[in-house]
């Protein structure tokens, strides 16, 4: 099953009345105008997906059919999308992030994202609309970088990669303000990757997890327990690249993305792998890299339940944007047996899996896709059995 997210058919009930607000308008610069709640999206840039029991959460922002810069929030009903029933921000800059945080018996969705100023700015729906958590001392001067939910706890990560030392570090919500949690790592140069862990539904709750990539490809997991840092063993890449998420805990093993951009000199396709951390040994799934075709492969790992699951692309670099030709695929890394699905392919003019939930039993997979005779994308969630 495939679901496209195209609000042309929300805009005519909107219009008629039986729909509310769409959820916000995004301005990225200046000569940009704000975009009519009535408009359409006609062009994707982004989007991002997050689950919690029974509920589906989707945002997308993308080119209105006016050339405005707008951001639609959805929500699955089973049958099909439908507009949230309220507005967060008219001012969306980046660095988004969509979560879901438990509070009492409900679950309800948390948004965070840098706002004009490179602000950092995190809210969350409650009680019928939507609520700012403060941003306390000593993380004002960094930048959100991701934000997750554990139960009824929220996580942050902030990070600053523009000196001469990169830092990262960790806060945690309190009645109604972000903390600093632990001590910043810092890393020697600048614009180090950094990515938050993520964690299946049995892995230990005590450990936090940060994937770490320096400018030169050098990798490593720091992870924090009792307030401590540990280091893990260097992976055996040092070959630079993309770093779309951060590692995957289980219950008893770690496991990290790794992407390597294979560019110097003649063309040579980019190559993702995952690597396994037990015992405290780095191991490649697979022996070998996960590339299905001969293009360049990035990709991210995703914890669904008890289950570690890798996502990528492979698009052919030597094509001409708007139309490289592109795959998708998705495998679970975990239980044995591994599958490789095929998600989409076609040409498109972007590279990046935008994210894998768990939903209802099934595996839901966010991804863009490109029409065959068109140059504009569209946010789409394919259901897994």
């Amino acid at each position: 099953m495939i679901a496209i997210i195209d609000d042309s058919r929300l805009v005519g009930r909107m219009i008629l009345g039986l729909t509310t607000t769409v959820l916000c308008v995004l301005v990225f610069s200046s000569g940009l105008g704000q975009a009519s709640a009535a408009e359409r999206i006609i062009d994707d840039y982004d989007a991002t997906l997050t689950s919690s029991h029974k509920n589906l959460w989707l945002v997308k922002t993308g080119r209105t059919q006016s050339g405005d810069l707008a951001t639609r929030m959805f929500t699955f009903t089973g049958r099909g999308w439908k507009v949230f029933p309220s507005s967060f921000e008219n001012r969306v800059r980046g660095r988004f992030s969509l979560v879901g945080r438990q509070t009492g018996r409900q679950t309800n969705p948390c948004v965070g994202y840098l706002a004009p100023g490179d602000v950092s700015v995190i809210k969350c729906f409650r009680g019928g609309k939507w609520r700012q958590i403060r941003i306390g001392p000593g993380l004002q001067q960094l930048e959100l970088s991701e934000l997750q939910a554990r139960g009824q706890k929220l996580v942050a990560l902030f990070t600053d990669v523009e000196g001469k030392r990169s830092k990262a570090q960790l806060a945690v919500a309190g009645k109604n303000q972000f903390v600093r949690w632990g001590r910043p790592i810092t890393v020697p140069g600048p614009s180090a990757l950094f990515g938050l862990g993520s964690k299946t539904r049995s892995a230990p709750r005590s450990v936090v997890d940060v994937g770490i990539q320096t400018v030169r490809g050098k990798r490593w997991v720091a992870s924090m327990a009792g307030g401590n840092w540990a280091r893990s063993r260097p992976l055996p890449s040092r070959i630079p690249g993309p770093q779309p998420s951060g590692p995957v805990r289980t219950h008893n093993a770690l496991y990290m993305p790794v992407s390597e951009a294979l560019f110097p000199g003649e063309y040579q396709p980019w190559q993702f792998s995952v690597f396994k951390l037990r015992n405290g040994n780095w191991r490649q799934i697979t022996g070998h890299v996960l590339n299905q075709t001969a293009f360049s492969a990035q990709g991210s790992l995703f914890a669904v339940g008890e289950n570690v699951w890798a996502a990528w692309d492979e698009m052919n670099g030597l094509d001409s944007p708007p139309r490289m030709r592109t795959q998708l695929f998705v495998a679970r890394m975990t239980g044995g047996n591994m599958k490789v699905t095929k998600v989409w392919q076609g040409r498109r003019k972007a590279q990046g899996v935008q994210g894998v939930v768990g939903f209802r039993g099934k595996v839901a997979v966010l991804y863009m896709r490109q029409a065959p005779n068109s140059t504009n994308t569209h946010a789409a969630v394919r259901f897994l059995p």
